[in-house]
C-alpha cells in the first residue's frame, strides 16, 4: 500500500493589496466597510479538512487526501522541519535509511540522522517534484527527482516538499511549464502518481 505525504510550503505565491483612498463613504459601521468580509473556502472529508486563502491549495489538497495522501500546509521553514519531525515520529523512520536524489533536501535528512547515501532498503522517498497537479491531485514528477525510476520502483512511502507556486491546475499545464522551464536540459522519466492508498 502506497502512502504519500505531502509538506506544502507557503513561500513562491506573492499577494498584492491595492488600495486608494476614498471619502467619507468608507469606513467602519459607514456604507462601504473594507474591512469586514469573509472568505470561506473549506471542504470536509472523513479524514481531514483544507482550508486556505491560496484556491488552488485548498483544491490540490482536498483531491489528495482523497487519493488516500496526507496534505500538510506550512507558512515558514520551521514549521516545514516540524512536521517533518512528526512524520518520521509518527511512521517510526527515524535513523532509518531513506531514498532521496536531490542535495538540496539533504540537509532535513542530516538534522534527523537519515542515511541517504546507497540504502538498500530505504523506507521512504524524500523529493521535490515538478508540480502539484490540482483538478486531479496528483503529483508530477521527472527524472531530476526520481531519476529513472518508475512508480512501481519507488519505495511504498512517498515525502514530498513542494511550495504553493508549484500548483498548477491541469497536468498540461505541468508539462507546459516542465517544457519552459527546462529549455535545452528537459529532464526524462516525466511521470505522475495519483493513488495513494
Amino acid at each position: 500500500m502506497r502512502k504519500i505525504a505531502i509538506i506544502l510550503l507557503a513561500i513562491g505565491c506573492q499577494y498584492v493589496l491595492t488600495a486608494q483612498p476614498v471619502t467619507s463613504i468608507v469606513g467602519a459601521g459607514k456604507t462601504v466597510d473594507p474591512y469586514k468580509y469573509t472568505i470561506v473556502k473549506k471542504a470536509e472529508f472523513s479524514k481531514a479538512s483544507v482550508s486556505s486563502a491560496h484556491p488552488l491549495a485548498s483544491m490540490v489538497g482536498a483531491a489528495i487526501m482523497k487519493n488516500g495522501g496526507k496534505f500538510i500546509y506550512c507558512e515558514n521553514l520551521s514549521e516545514v522541519r516540524e512536521q517533518f519531525e512528526n512524520i518520521l515520529e509518527e511512521n517510526d523512520w527515524f535513523e532509518s535509511e531513506v531514498l532521496c536524489y536531490e542535495p538540496k533536501l539533504y540537509n532535513l535528512l542530516d538534522e534527523n540522522k537519515l542515511n541517504y547515501n546507497h540504502p538498500t532498503q530505504p523506507k521512504f522517498i524524500l523529493a521535490s517534484c515538478e508540480n502539484l497537479i490540482a483538478d486531479e491531485g496528483s503529483v508530477l514528477f521527472s527524472s531530476n527527482q526520481i531519476k529513472q525510476l518508475k512508480p512501481n520502483e519507488l519505495p511504498d512511502n512517498i515525502v514530498i516538499l513542494a511550495t504553493t507556486s508549484q500548483i498548477l491546475e491541469s497536468k498540461s499545464d505541468g508539462l507546459r511549464v516542465i517544457k519552459k522551464k527546462y529549455d535545452r536540459d528537459y529532464p526524462t522519466n516525466i511521470t505522475t502518481i495519483k493513488y495513494f492508498e
